[in-house]
């Protein structure tokens, strides 16, 4: 997946949320204001809802994204 690819799926988190899987694992955004692209789109911060933590994401190596509501998800290698 690339940066311009996930940045319109952030964006649409704020009215369907949308998780994004990588090494295996799910991650959950439920909203934009939870993630984050960094200047040059080459890694994802995704911060926790219920905690202080937060997960570090290449975003090369995110294998696809869930949007959640509308029954469409979207993939990218």
């Amino acid at each position: 997946m690339t940066a311009d690819e996930l940045r319109p799926l952030l964006r649409s988190s704020a009215t369907r949320p949308i998780t994004v899987h990588a090494d295996g694992k799910a991650y959950p955004i439920s909203h934009p204001e939870f993630a984050f692209l960094t200047g040059a789109g080459g890694t994802l911060i995704i911060l926790h809802r219920d905690d202080n933590g937060f997960e570090l994401l290449d975003v090369p190596l995110i294998a696809r994204v869930e949007v959640h509501g509308n029954g469409v998800a979207s993939s990218g290698q």
